[in-house]
């Protein structure tokens, strides 16, 4: 089951910032990471022909710290050196700033903006609900000059989504992550095919029953063909649907596959953690884990 996690991390354009312009014995299910084309720039949305040398400042979280010791930084600095390269004199700036919290890449935009609009950088790479506040705030801007760079038809739909808010496409997607099973070869011979007969399957699920989120349940609901949107994009459940979800974790707990004491998990690390000490053989994660 690939089910592409409901956040996204976002490349965009900036308000003042452009002025010349070891693992466990696991084996995953196969996923769907995204990760950036050769054929796509990542920077390309910030390509100008500038009168003097062009001079760009991205702030990134430090997941896409750009170090060639992690594989993820080196796909990135390759990019940067690919863009450098083809501009001579060019210069790219890169701070890494925490996700969120006082001095993060939302906190440091509203600061700058505020106080030095100059410090502001060219592009940024934020996390949706962050790109939600920022747009509000006025502190990005959408693509009202350029053409909608996520109208191809390759774009994943849950990306095109993400990419916009009110109409309006406010960043490039440029990384996701998806909910997969990873499971111990050595204590399931084959991991189960589907809902129905993982109920056979040797031991408890791990996933984090009690998320406030309720991610995997919502998966599971949208996997049954639930909707959450009606056709005037009002919040909707269909409770047939989730009664049907809701019945699954009845049958799997008399089973001892979906048990009661999941309930005390409220994290991905904590259901991470029940499967790396054994107590789950199977285990509801992200693929970037």
């Amino acid at each position: 089951m690939n089910l592409h996690r409901l956040s996204i991390l976002f490349l965009l354009l900036i308000t003042a910032g452009c002025a010349g312009f070891s693992s466990p014995d696991v084996t995953p299910t196969p996923g769907v990471p995204i990760t950036p084309s050769p054929a796509t720039p990542v920077v390309e949305a910030a390509t100008v022909t500038p009168s003097g040398p062009l001079s760009l400042r991205i702030w990134l979280p430090p997941d896409f710290d750009p170090n060639p010791e992690t594989p993820a930084g080196k796909i990135l600095q390759d990019r940067l050196d690919e863009f450098t390269s083809r501009r001579p004199g060019s210069h790219i700036e890169v701070r890494v700033k925490e996700t969120d919290g006082p001095g993060g890449l939302l906190d440091s935009l509203t600061t700058a903006n505020a106080a030095a609009p100059l410090a502001l950088p060219d592009l940024v790479a934020l996390p949706r609900p962050a790109l939600e506040t920022a747009a509000l705030k006025g502190l990005v801007h959408p693509f009202t000059d350029l053409a909608d760079p996520i109208d191809a038809p390759e774009w994943f739909a849950y990306a095109q989504q993400l990419a916009r808010l009110q109409d309006s496409t406010f960043g490039i997607p440029f990384a996701g992550d998806a909910m997969v099973l990873a499971y111990r070869p050595s204590l399931l011979t084959q991991p189960p095919q589907d809902l129905t007969s993982s109920l056979s399957s040797s031991g408890p699920l791990a996933f984090p029953a009690a998320d406030p989120q309720a991610l995997f349940t919502l998966a599971l609901y949208q996997a049954a063909g639930g909707s959450i949107r009606d056709e005037q994009g009002r919040p909707l459940l269909q409770a047939d649907i989730l009664e049907e979800v809701l019945k699954f974790y009845q049958d799997g707990s008399e089973a001892e596959f979906t048990p009661f004491w999941l309930s005390q998990l409220q994290t991905d690390d904590q259901a991470w953690k029940e499967f790396t000490e054994q107590r789950a053989p199977q285990v509801v994660t992200w693929m970037s884990r």
